[in-house]
């Protein structure tokens, strides 16, 4: 089998991660948006169950933990690639997550938040059954 076509020109790329909400806007936090805030991002595909991931944010703004579209539950789009320099974007198709986690920590540089997440088959694996009349 033959390797595959070398993705970054000389090894140049600036990773990419696209954060939106539900409706597909961009979460913004102090005049950016969250996605260059990111500095750990892991997604695992996983075939019998749901996909599951965690991305790390560190921004001076206190704030952040208190986004609308950063609560529990609620559903967010990723989508992650690269940004080549000359090129037009590497990105993948976009994943709709829901967050199943957080911890906050304040530090002297702002606030580190790293956010679990899960897709939506999670939901459906925790979801009570209904009750049944007998």
């Amino acid at each position: 089998m033959a390797d595959s076509p070398q993705q970054l020109p000389q090894g140049v790329g600036t990773p990419y991660v696209n954060i939106s909400d539900a409706a597909g806007n961009a979460i913004w936090c102090d005049g950016f948006p969250i996605g260059v805030y990111v500095t750990d991002f892991k997604y695992e595909y996983v075939e019998d169950g749901p996909d599951t991931g965690e991305f790390t944010l560190v921004a001076r703004s206190t704030q952040l933990p208190n986004h609308g579209a950063l609560k529990h539950n609620c559903k967010l789009n990723l989508q992650w690639g690269w940004l080549i320099p000359g090129q037009k974007a590497k990105r993948g198709p976009i994943r709709s997550v829901y967050i199943v986690a957080k911890q906050i920590d304040f530090t002297p540089q702002g606030v580190k938040m790293s956010i679990k997440f899960a897709s939506k088959a999670i939901q459906l694996m925790n979801q009570p059954a209904d009750p049944v009349d007998t």
